[in-house]
């Protein structure tokens, strides 16, 4: 909060700081998908040729959608965050500090 805080008070806009929030969110989503994905392929590998059968079935699809809707939850969830940012007054959020 003191971070936001500070960043207002020195110009920055609302818009700025919301895209700021955004991109973040952004880049540890798909940070978290980059690393994710290839896991679970391998861990599907190893189900594959695990000696008993698994009853579950992974097929690229349903990697690609759970992928998108990671990424998508978790920018809709940052958008809750956007909303609180856009109502952080500089004067409180600095006095927040001591």
């Amino acid at each position: 909060m003191a971070q936001i805080g500070v960043l207002k008070a020195v110009g920055a806009s609302t818009f700025f700081v919301a895209r700021q929030i955004l991109v973040q969110v952004l880049t540890l989503a798909l940070a978290g998908v980059a690393v994710a994905v290839p896991l679970a392929f391998l861990t599907n590998a190893a189900l594959q040729h695990a000696p008993a059968t698994v009853p579950i079935a992974f097929t690229p699809s349903a990697f690609v959608i759970t992928a998108v809707a990671i990424v998508f939850t978790s920018l809709a969830g940052a958008v809750f965050s956007v909303r609180q940012v856009a109502q952080v007054d500089p004067i409180v959020a600095l006095g927040q500090q001591q």
